[in-house]
């Protein structure tokens, strides 16, 4: 049964709300801990080991493993319209489980072991806006199968940085960055131009409050994070994009950044180094980092939801960036999923579009993309976005099955909502087919076992309205 916060949590909700201002300039880092640790990621497929010293207690237990995505043939894949308001319910039997609720803003989960007992966890956070009564600040939880929903920040008001009425922690990843073997959670503190890191106090007091430490403020605009290796020391960094905002200061400037990972032992700030030129972005939401044209250096891949033009930054030898832009239609596609379809190390991108969703390829010789589109949704009068993508075999077919998540555009913090989250399968031809309609914008998507039953359970993120987190369990 999931804790309801309406009473000590009550009140609306504004738009996302995000401050932009100025790039600024490059900083330096945050960390504590001593470790050799090796670590690769690529979107929501990553893998950490960490082996300690002997000089603390650490958590050795791998983490949960992702379940498996499936093969695809994307070639095979038609050309599906639909109304999403009128497609049959899945076939597929779930049985959904409120986790949290009550929440004034909710916009970003996570999954993971925080508690290093081997299952898969929920970190997500309770953000403050400006139509929130008082206390004000942003609350982190954990919810876990065995202890529920429990609280793991004390309210956090992130005193020092710029103010804007808002406190919002949003979109996260989980990351060791004090080489304790436990993960530690890493976001963007949207409202206050900063990247954060809560350092979960593991097998020292697993009760205890997660000290919030600051990895780089200057940051403005922060909307999406990604984990990667960018210069090959074996530390995994943090690629960052900001978005400019229509509330934010006249001089915000968007764009694309890594944070340099300074190593356990480090407490500095993270250094920031910019990817670009990238000040034309505007609304950088789709981000991807893999070695695209295959010269050993790791490129970032990112389409802008405001101009529909999808940009690759690809990392010379030199450290430098060329960058390749093409029109794919991205305006409004929020977030979306990478596959290796060809096992080759490529990846390709399964992108959110305006009402729809194409597949890209990258195209070695024009260094470049090719797509196809596979879903169109603009038979809608009302326009919605799409939210979110994730890729699993839901069905247990051995073929990679699509899920994906919409919502409404904002138009007021009490306008009505629309949502919901539906599923494309290679053994339905594709066709789409609704897990839930849902009166709330539905942000953020994780597909894991949660259960361990075998089979595909879907984490999803609701925002306002009823800002709440549901497990869809895989029957």
């Amino acid at each position: 049964m999931a804790l309801d916060f309406r009473k000590p949590f009550t009140g609306g909700l504004t738009a996302c709300g995000l401050l932009l201002a100025s790039c600024g300039s490059d900083e330096p880092q945050l960390s504590s801990g001593e470790v050799e640790r090796f670590a690769a990621a690529i979107g929501n497929q990553r893998a950490v080991q960490v082996q300690s010293t002997a000089e603390a207690f650490t958590c050795s237990t791998p983490q949960p493993e992702l379940p498996p995505v499936g093969t695809i043939d994307s070639a095979a894949i038609p050309l599906v319209r639909a109304d999403l308001r009128t497609v049959p319910p899945t076939v597929l039997p779930f049985t959904p489980v409120e986790i949290a609720s009550g929440f004034t803003y909710l916009y970003g989960i996570e999954t993971a072991d925080y508690d290093c007992d081997g299952e898969w966890d929920v970190s997500l956070f309770n953000s403050w806006t400006g139509l929130s009564p008082d206390p004000r600040g942003a609350v982190g939880f954990n919810y876990s199968a065995a202890g529920g929903l429990e609280q793991i920040t004390d309210r956090d008001t992130w005193p020092g940085l710029i103010q804007t009425g808002l406190y919002l922690f949003e979109r996260h990843k989980a990351l060791d960055i004090n080489g304790d073997g436990f993960l530690d959670i890493v976001g963007a503190g949207n409202s206050n131009e900063a990247f954060i890191a809560y350092l979960n106090p593991g097998a020292t007091d697993p009760a205890a409050r997660w000290e919030r430490r600051y990895l780089h403020t200057f940051s403005p605009g922060p909307i999406n994070l990604a984990i990667h290796d960018m210069d090959g020391d074996g530390l995994e960094d943090v690629v960052i994009s900001l978005r400019i905002n229509s509330g934010g200061p006249a001089n915000a400037v968007g764009g694309l950044g890594w944070l340099k990972n300074p190593g356990p032992q480090s407490s500095e700030r993270w250094l920031k180094r910019t990817i670009g030129p990238s000040d034309d972005l505007l609304d950088p939401r789709n981000l991807h980092v893999a070695d695209f044209d295959g010269n050993g250096h790791p490129d970032v891949y990112v389409s802008d939801a405001r101009t529909g033009l999808a940009s690759t930054y690809f990392q010379t030898p030199a450290g430098t960036w060329e960058r390749d832009r093409i029109a794919i239609g991205s305006i409004n596609g929020h977030f979306g999923a990478a596959i290796d379809e060809q096992n080759d190390g490529v990846p390709e991108i399964v992108q959110p579009i305006f009402q729809g969703i194409r597949y890209l390829r990258f195209d070695e010789t024009a260094r470049s993309w090719t797509f196809q589109t596979i879903a169109s949704f603009t038979i809608e009068e009302n326009p919605l976005y799409i939210a979110d993508i994730a890729l699993s075999d839901m069905d247990r077919d051995g073929l990679t099955d699509i899920v994906f998540s919409v919502g409404s555009l904002s138009t007021s913090a009490t306008a009505p909502r629309r949502g919901g989250i539906f599923l494309m399968r290679a053994a339905n031809n594709w066709q789409v087919e609704a897990v839930a309609q849902a009166t709330s914008s539905v942000v953020e998507l994780k597909l894991v076992d949660f259960d361990r039953d075998g089979d595909t359970d879907i984490v999803a993120n609701f925002e306002y309205p009823e800002n709440k987190a549901i497990i869809y369990y895989r029957n």
